[in-house]
């Protein structure tokens, strides 16, 4: 048995040690340990990349959108650094069979050729009102009320923690099926 007063690291920092263990076991469960060496992710979208693989794995298409053969896609309307370190974080990892293909895309392109996920960065803009919201289109993104708004799922900060709200009736408009486990670990919100 060994005394905690010893090894004074431990009896010092325990708070910020368990915050460290903590976001690197969640980083490991996430399949994301590699750094990722052309764009250096910061550490927030990481994160956030671990929860689009897993969202992508807790959500069913409807029949005939994501064919056996076919990539799914995940548009992303935010800079060119952050999609370049979604892009490597995702190499080579598949969903359900698929490969996964992320491509930098705007509001207009999305509309025009929607893909299977969009992640939309905060500070761009989104039309809630478009025909994508009724496309079986996954929309995330991190603006604050995004969900609230009519996106399917928003990433929320709770203290120093990322969580994430889901949208029940965004999905369903959008004829997706959430897993019962997703939504166990989301703050179900309405639509305003």
């Amino acid at each position: 048995m060994t005394d905690e007063s010893a090894v004074p690291f431990l009896t010092t920092y325990p708070s910020r040690l368990r915050r460290l263990a903590h976001r690197a076991l969640l980083v490991l469960s996430l399949g994301l340990a590699s750094p990722l060496s052309a764009a250096e992710l910061p550490f927030e979208y990481q994160l956030k990349a671990g929860f689009l693989f897993n969202f992508a794995r807790f959500v069913e298409w409807p029949a005939g959108t994501l064919p056996e053969d076919t990539p799914l896609r995940l548009g992303v309307i935010a800079s060119a650094e952050i999609v370049e370190g979604i892009t490597e974080a995702f190499h080579g990892k598949l969903v359900g069979g698929h490969a996964i293909q992320v491509e930098l895309m705007t509001m207009e392109e999305a509309k025009k050729s929607p893909p299977h996920m969009l992640f939309v960065q905060r500070g761009e803009v989104f039309d809630f009102g478009s025909e994508l919201s009724q496309s079986p289109v996954l929309i995330i993104g991190e603006t604050p009320g995004f969900a609230a708004s009519g996106g399917t799922i928003g990433f929320v900060f709770r203290g120093d923690r990322l969580r994430f709200q889901v949208n029940i009736a965004a999905a369903s408009q959008a004829s997706l099926q959430l897993s019962s486990q997703l939504a166990n670990y989301a703050e179900i919100v309405r639509s305003r």
